[in-house]
């Protein structure tokens, strides 16, 4: 990938509470200017995250904001 198309962003480490009862550990990529807070709340109803729970093999998932309980952040936002 052609790091100059790049688009900024910072990582953030979270734990999201699903409503099924399943919580999962892991990145979401939001904008440098943005909160998490800020994230949760766009429009958009899925969100791509990065599953990071088990070792070595990361996941990449959809997660609908739909199913969403809570969302904690664990780790201070890095820049990408």
């Amino acid at each position: 990938m052609n790091r100059d198309r790049a688009i900024p962003r910072q990582v953030v480490i979270v734990e999201i509470d699903l409503i099924n009862g399943k919580t999962y550990t892991g990145k979401v990529f939001i904008d440098l200017q943005s909160r998490l807070l800020d994230f949760v709340n766009i429009e958009e109803q899925f969100f791509v995250f990065i599953d990071t729970q088990d070792e070595g093999d990361d996941i990449v998932r959809l997660i609908n904001k739909k199913h969403i309980i809570e969302v904690r952040p664990i780790k201070e936002p890095e820049k990408d």
